[in-house]
């Protein structure tokens, strides 16, 4: 992002008499070479990198968050002396041969886990994603810190799947994400640091939770 910053601020000296940028060339750049050498379309060649690179950081925060997740609840299962209430009524077939094939415990525990985190996300609720490990294992992370990271993790959805246009229920749920006029989300800095920010919170407070009640295993800290 600042490196975006700093190429927006100085995409100036980076023009060539007659060609978008320096270095441009028919062969290596086919779709720069057709554009003009001018400010404006300098300007809108990096703000569009800069927009990309907006989004990619709001879809890898969610993507990481569902691996932090899925992680955290194999931990809890591992350690935790509830592991019945952890998996909730969540039902999962396995065949045999896969369980007897495994080598040990922490083997057959991870294979459940991933099954139930898996059956967990096909319901395609964030907000059961990231609330179901807190809730079942009663762990006091803030609702409040779930609630301020959700909008930023359901906005993943709506660049996958309507280019970044929100729907009614979406502009409902979540006032504070700032739209265009045609009802795109809008991604600036500012923004992209909020989300950072907010998810950081979320993440820091069920790792402090996790630690608080014994439910990393010890070789985590090792």
């Amino acid at each position: 992002m600042e490196t975006v910053a700093v190429l927006l601020k100085n995409k100036e000296l980076l023009a060539d008499s007659d060609k978008i940028f320096q270095s441009v060339t028919e062969r290596g750049q086919p779709r720069l070479s057709k554009r003009q050498s001018t400010s404006g379309s300098r300007d809108v060649v990096v703000r569009h990198l800069q927009n990309t690179l907006f989004v990619s950081v709001i879809k890898d925060l969610y993507e990481e968050v569902i691996l932090y997740c899925a992680y955290a609840s194999d931990c809890a299962a591992q350690t935790s002396p509830n592991a019945n209430r952890l998996i909730g009524a969540q039902n999962c077939s396995f065949n045999a041969n896969d369980l007897l094939s495994l080598p040990d415990r922490k083997s057959i525990i991870s294979l459940i886990m991933s099954r139930v985190f898996r059956s967990i996300e096909n319901k395609k609720d964030t907000l059961l994603l990231v609330s179901a490990l807190n809730e079942r294992l009663n762990l006091g992370v803030s609702p409040d810190t779930i609630s301020n990271a959700l909008p930023y993790l359901e906005a993943r959805h709506k660049f996958i799947h309507s280019d970044g246009k929100a729907d009614d229920k979406f502009s409902t749920d979540h006032p504070e994400i700032a739209l265009d006029k045609d009802g795109y989300i809008i991604l600036n800095s500012t923004i992209i640091q909020k989300a950072l920010s907010a998810i950081k919170k979320l993440v820091t407070e069920y790792e402090s939770a996790m630690k608080a009640n014994n439910l990393f295993p010890q070789e985590e800290f090792e």
